[in-house]
């Protein structure tokens, strides 16, 4: 029997199978189900028989013989085809470090610290893909899926944690959701890194290739702590959900903390750099209004697409005023994506 294998993974098992391919059928049976996959050589459907909960006594028996016959039809080792089924409705994020031969610890702090990384990875590319469609009830969505972010197993033999995103695909959408947008710009992060290590082009660290500001300086604080280490990420994708083509077969990604520091250290510095923009005028309705203790901002429809922006509170109340009652604003600021900055002459029109 296979160690790690647990009945409470029956309808995961069972969810897997669905997805790829099986159709359950009539099986006059008052404990067990039937499921019909690919053609064997002789022409009859491969089946798979699963009890119909996980209280008989014979629960992990069938699951082990369906999953042994699902290694064959994939092609897969019996360890790679568990963690497919385990992952099942969930995207993974593996993260393993890769220590210097004579070390065999690493200080208690590293863990909050990867912890805290990986988190601060995944909320600014939650953030940066919520500012492609700005939404009012997207703040909200952002904070539940992080809520929903579960902390997986570590590796055995070896210094790792996995983040595991849960992924649910909206009926009547082919868009993919939030949560896998997410990860995805995460991998293409991960893989930029690697290029630009490669090149010494640190120009390549881009937000169309997953970064911005926040995630460059997070991936530099990781290299700086891991000094003389190498880290290790892989990821394993939801089969629900299609994946981009450029990330369906994503190997695992290998970096060297020294060797990334200084590329991103040179693309942080670029970065900070402040940008020369052209001061334009805009007007246009308010579609949003968000108001915090000590913030506000409103997003505008103008002739450049919406356009996003921080109010003062006295500014705000206008703007509320003239949302209400259906009113133009203007102003002019130094247009920044679309994010407008350093304003000033707003005015209710």
């Amino acid at each position: 029997m296979i160690s790690n294998l647990s009945s409470k993974y029956l309808d995961r098992l069972k969810r897997y199978i669905l997805t790829h391919g099986w159709k359950r059928t009539h099986f006059d049976d008052e404990m067990q189900e039937l499921y019909e996959g690919p053609l064997d050589d002789a022409g009859e459907p491969l089946q798979i028989c699963l009890s119909k909960t996980s209280e008989p006594v014979d629960t992990e028996e069938l699951m082990e013989t369906a999953l042994r016959l699902l290694t064959v039809v994939e092609d897969c080792s019996l360890v790679d085809m568990i963690q497919r089924v385990l992952n099942s409705g969930l995207d993974a994020l593996f993260y393993r470090l890769v220590l210097p031969s004579n070390a065999y610890t690493v200080p208690l702090s590293y863990s909050k610290q990867l912890t805290m990384y990986l988190s601060t990875m995944i909320h600014r590319s939650g953030e940066t893909e919520m500012q492609k469609e700005p939404d009012l009830g997207q703040e909200k969505s952002w904070k539940r899926i992080e809520d929903r972010c579960q902390f997986g197993q570590t590796f055995i033999g070896s210094f790792g944690i996995s983040l595991l995103m849960p992924i649910e695909m909206q009926p009547g959408t082919q868009q993919p959701p939030l949560e896998r947008r997410v990860m995805e710009r995460i991998a293409r992060a991960c893989l930029t890194v690697q290029s630009a290590v490669q090149t010494g082009d640190e120009r390549l660290l881009t937000p169309a290739n997953g970064f911005d500001l926040g995630m460059c300086a997070v991936m530099q604080q990781l290299a700086k702590m891991l000094k003389g280490s190498q880290m290790e990420f892989s990821f394993s994708w939801s089969p629900e959900c299609k994946v981009s083509s450029d990330l369906e077969k994503i190997k695992p990604i290998l970096l060297s903390a020294d060797e990334m520091q200084p590329v991103l250290k040179k693309a942080l510095k670029t970065a900070r750099q402040p940008v020369q923009t052209e001061e334009i005028s805009v007007s246009g309705h308010i579609t949003q209004l968000n108001h915090a203790e000590e913030s506000a901002t409103i997003v505008m429809d103008t002739h450049v697409g919406p356009v996003r922006m921080s109010l003062t509170l006295s500014e705000y109340r206008l703007a509320c005023d003239a949302h209400r009652d259906g009113k133009r604003i203007s102003v002019r600021g130094n247009l920044k994506g679309k994010h407008l900055m350093n304003h000033a002459d707003f005015r209710v029109l």
